[in-house]
This record gives structure tokens, sequence and C-alpha cells, in this order.
């Protein structure tokens, strides 16, 4: 078992004269023998797994993987194809099967191609007027490290940070996301202006300097000038992250009736 028919021969180590099977063999007048000669119905052959190069696109063997199976003499063999993470089958490249050689120089070679994945970028919550550019979306080879971007800004507020720190690309697309929250401590300016006595226009009288939440409404409040009334309601402004809001608040003369006594 495990062996075929080859052919006779004169030695019995083969080196004689070949004789195949329904050959004439002449006779020499003397007793003649014949060695039948076996050799082996199976023959082993090479299995071999390639990954494409993570710097380049070259592929190298994974020598884990490497199989050295045997089979029979002639027939196909046919190798399993893996599945390797962060790979595609590059059939066009493997030769996957063969037929067994005697001599076992069958090696069936199979290459992977490295795949991509996408890396972008997205906000959560509000997006406050002023918010620095998402980063661009960027294509990312498979265990290739990731520099994840510079913390985004805006005025006025203060950014959460990305959701993750650098790291190697993983199989997956991959989005990184972050938030805004509003600063409490956004500046703003309330101006208050006094009406001439000469003319209607008003001249500004004091800069007063405060701070609100950004994006909430600002809280100016009047004050007293002797002389003049200030006005029953003032109307707020949205305080912006930049701190160039600006509360205008005005006051009117007193007026006074005048009583002529009599002389």
């Amino acid at each position: 078992p495990g062996y075929v028919f080859a052919n006779w021969s004169s030695m019995p180590d083969g080196s004689g004269r070949v004789y195949m099977p329904g050959a004439v063999v002449p006779l020499s007048g003397r007793v003649d023998t014949l060695y039948a000669q076996w050799k082996s119905s199976t023959a082993s052959y090479r299995v071999e797994y390639y990954q494409q190069n993570l710097e380049d696109d070259n592929y190298s063997i994974v020598a884990a993987d490497t199989l050295t199976p045997s089979g029979t003499v002639g027939d196909t063999a046919t190798a399993e194809i893996k599945e390797y993470e962060g790979f595609t089958y590059n059939e066009s490249r493997s030769n996957s099967s063969g037929i067994i050689a005697e001599d076992g120089t069958l090696v069936l070679k199979l290459y992977y191609t490295r795949n991509s994945y996408d890396v972008t970028y997205a906000y959560t919550g509000t997006v406050p007027t002023g918010a620095s550019a998402l980063p661009e979306k960027a294509t990312v080879k498979y265990g290739a490290p990731v520099t994840v971007a510079e913390a985004a800004t805006a005025p006025g507020y203060t950014f959460s940070g990305w959701s993750r720190n650098d790291f190697t690309m993983p199989a997956e697309n991959v989005t990184i996301t972050g938030s805004f929250t509003a600063n409490g401590d956004t500046a703003y300016t309330v101006e208050h202006y006094q009406q001439n006595v000469t003319d209607d226009e008003y001249t500004l009288a004091e800069t007063e300097s405060k701070t609100g939440a950004t994006g909430q409404l600002t809280a100016a409040g009047s004050k007293s000038y002797p002389g003049f009334t200030a006005p029953q309601s003032i109307t707020q402004q949205i305080v912006k992250g930049d701190g160039s809001t600006v509360v205008d608040i005005y006051y009117n003369p007193v007026s006074y009736t005048h009583l002529t006594l009599p002389t």
C-alpha cells in the first residue's frame, strides 16, 4: 500500500535494463530474473500564504501558515482559502490549485491584498458659529498608525476633545466625534448713553464690561445718573462667542415743570 508499480529491471536496485509492462524481453539462454520496481503513489506539495505589505505594494509570506501536505501523484490539489482580518483574497494573483508532482515541486501560492478603510470626523450636538472646519476624510490601510487631528475650536466654546486618541487602523471604518460646550464667562459690553441737552442725539457716558454664557441673553442693567431717567426696559442681546456683543442703554433727561410765582 502506498506504492504503485513502475517497471521491470534486470537489476534489483533498478540500475539495469528497464522493461515496461508488455515489452519483449530477449532471453540469454540462462536463467533471467527481472526485478519489479516500485514508486511511491503519494508526494508532498507546499501551500504558501502571502499578505500585502503595509509599507509598499509587495507581498510577504505568512510563514506560520505554510503547509506541506501530501496527496496522490497526478491528482489535483486545492488549497484552503483562508480569511485574514483586514485582507481580501486576490484570486487573480493566486494559484490555489495544481497537479501533484511526483518530485514534490508543486507550490500553491495564495495572495491577500491589504484593505483600506475610511477615517472621518463629525461634530455632535449643536455646532456653533465659527467652529473650525472638520478634518478631511482619510483613507488608511489596515494596520497603519493614525494620528488624530488637532483639537477643534470655536469662539466662546470649549471643545470636548476628539473621541479617541492616536490608534492603529482596524478592519473597519472609523468615525471620530467631538462636541462643544458654551463658556459661561464670555465677555460682552454694556454702553450707557445720555441724551444731549442741546439736541436729540446721545453721547456715550460710560462703558461697562460684563460676562455671560455664550448663546444666552445678556443680563445688562441700567445705572442711576443724576438728572436722567433710566429706560423702563432694556433690549438684551445674545452673547456672541467672539466677545463682540454690545448692549446699548439710553437715558433721557429728567423733565421738570416750572411754576411761575406771582410778583
